[in-house]
């Protein structure tokens, strides 16, 4: 199966900023920044958000989020490998 994938998902809109203690982290919740949210464009399935932020030792950070559960994460500059990796996730599994 081809499949096409737009790795262009810039504007972001900015939604809200989250502070790390209200997320369902898979770590203890004092190691992250403040998590700034936002929607790309096109929007990213299943009502994902993408989240950045800093790690502990000051790294930024890029996670994909559905409501406040991580899903994926990986350091800022591989972001758009996290988006790809989202996105054949969901079609794999139907989700819309």
């Amino acid at each position: 199966m081809n499949v096409n994938i737009n790795v262009d998902y810039e504007p972001l809109t900015y939604l809200e900023t989250i502070p790390a203690s209200c997320l369902h982290l898979p770590y203890p919740k004092n190691l992250d920044s403040d998590h700034k949210v936002y929607h790309t464009s096109p929007r990213l399935k299943g009502g994902a958000t993408l989240h950045r932020f800093r790690n502990a030792a000051g790294v930024e950070y890029s996670a994909i989020y559905v409501g406040r559960v991580e899903q994926k994460s990986a350091q800022r500059e591989r972001e758009f490998i996290i988006i790809i990796d989202w996105y054949l996730y969901c079609l794999e599994n139907g989700i819309r």
